[in-house]
C-alpha cells in the first residue's frame, strides 16, 4: 500500500469521513482490512459513524451489501455520531455504483416530499435524490418534479445547482409541457420579485433564475434580461455574493449585445461608468478589497474590449 494511503488508513481513528472517503475514492484495496476491522469496531459500539467504511467498502469491493450496511449504520439513532448530517456521502457514493438497486431507491424516496429541507445540505441531498429518481425507467419526473420546483422556489444557496437540473432535465426531453410551464412561473416570479435569504434581500437570485430561463427560452430574448443583468452588474461591486456571478453576467450581456446591437450602447455605458468608478468593490479586510477589486476591474475591462469588437 502506498505511503500516502497507508497514512490516511492510520488516521481513520481520528477522521473517520474524510480518511474513509479518500480511501474509498482511490480505491485502496491494501486498506481494505483496516477498514473491515474499523468499520466492525463503529457497529459493535452502534456508531452511526460506520457509514463512511462501509463507503469505502463498497467502493473497494464494488459489492453493493456494503452501502445497505452503511445505511442500517446512518439510520442509528446515536446522539454522538456525527454522520447524521452527511446522507450525500452515501447518495453520491451509492448512485455510482453500477448496480444500485431498489434498496438506493427507497432512500431516496424519503426525501422525496413535495417541500424543500430545512438545510441547505439537506436540499443538496434532496437534489442528488431527485437526479437518481427522475429517469423513466425508475420513478420518472412526475413524482420528483413538485419538489425541485419547491427548492427552486426557496431559492437561497441551493438555487443554482436546482435551477441546473432542472433545465438539465427539460433539456432531456423528459418534461411535459405543463411542467416546464411551471418551472417558467417560478422562474419569472423569481426574476421579477426576487427572494429573501438570511442576510436580507438576495441579489443573485434573479441571475441565477434568468440565467436559467434564457436557457430554457434560447430561441427568444427575454424582456426583462437587459435590466436584470445591468441592475446586477451596477449592484455587484457593493454586494460582495454577486462578485462570482459577474464573470457569467458580463457573458451574458456580450451575448445579448451580439444577438441585438441595440443594446450595445447602454452596456457598454454600464461598464464604462463602472471602470472610471473609484469606490471599488466593499468588502471587509483591506487585503481583500484589493485582489476583489484588481479582478472585478479585470472582467469588466475584458468585457469592455469584446463588446468593442462587436461595433466594428
Amino acid at each position: 500500500m502506498p505511503s500516502l494511503a497507508v497514512a490516511v488508513a492510520a488516521a481513520l481513528p481520528q477522521a473517520a469521513r474524510d480518511a474513509s472517503l479518500l480511501l474509498g475514492a482511490w480505491r485502496c484495496e491494501g486498506a481494505r482490512v483496516r477498514l473491515e476491522e474499523f468499520a466492525n469496531k463503529l457497529d459493535a459500539r452502534g456508531s452511526n459513524e460506520a457509514m463512511w467504511p462501509h463507503i469505502a467498502l463498497a467502493q473497494i469491493t464494488g459489492e453493493a451489501r456494503h452501502f445497505e450496511q452503511a445505511r442500517t449504520a446512518f439510520e442509528r439513532k446515536d446522539k454522538e455520531g456525527k454522520a447524521s448530517c452527511f446522507l450525500g456521502d452515501l447518495l453520491s457514493a451509492w448512485a455510482s455504483h453500477p448496480s444500485c438497486g431498489e434498496a438506493f431507491y427507497a432512500l431516496c424516496r424519503t426525501l422525496i416530499t413535495g417541500k424543500p429541507a430545512v438545510s441547505f445540505p439537506e436540499r443538496a441531498e434532496q437534489l442528488l435524490a431527485i437526479r437518481a429518481l427522475a429517469p423513466a425507467g425508475v420513478d420518472g419526473l412526475e413524482s420528483v418534479w413538485p419538489t425541485l420546483l419547491a427548492i427552486i422556489d426557496k431559492a437561497e444557496e441551493p438555487l443554482p445547482n436546482a435551477a441546473t437540473l432542472a433545465v438539465e432535465l427539460a433539456g432531456g426531453g423528459q418534461v411535459s409541457k405543463r411542467q416546464k410551464e411551471s418551472l417558467v412561473k417560478i422562474l419569472e416570479s423569481i426574476v421579477t420579485n426576487g427572494r429573501t435569504d438570511w442576510f436580507g434581500k438576495d441579489e443573485c437570485a434573479p441571475v441565477v433564475a434568468m440565467n436559467a430561463l434564457l436557457r430554457l427560452q434560447a430561441e427568444r430574448e427575454h424582456p426583462k434580461a437587459l435590466a436584470a443583468y445591468l441592475g446586477a452588474l451596477k449592484k455587484s461591486a457593493r454586494d460582495h455574493r454577486l462578485l462570482p456571478l459577474v464573470p457569467e453576467i458580463c457573458r451574458a450581456l456580450e451575448n445579448l449585445a451580439q444577438r441585438n446591437p441595440a443594446h450595445l450602447k447602454k452596456i457598454a455605458g454600464v461598464i464604462e461608468r463602472l471602470l472610471a468608478g473609484d469606490g471599488g468593490v466593499a468588502v471587509v479586510s483591506d487585503e481583500d478589497s484589493v485582489r476583489l477589486n484588481d479582478a472585478f476591474c479585470r472582467t469588466l475591462a475584458e468585457a469592455k474590449t469584446r463588446l468593442g469588437a462587436f461595433s466594428i
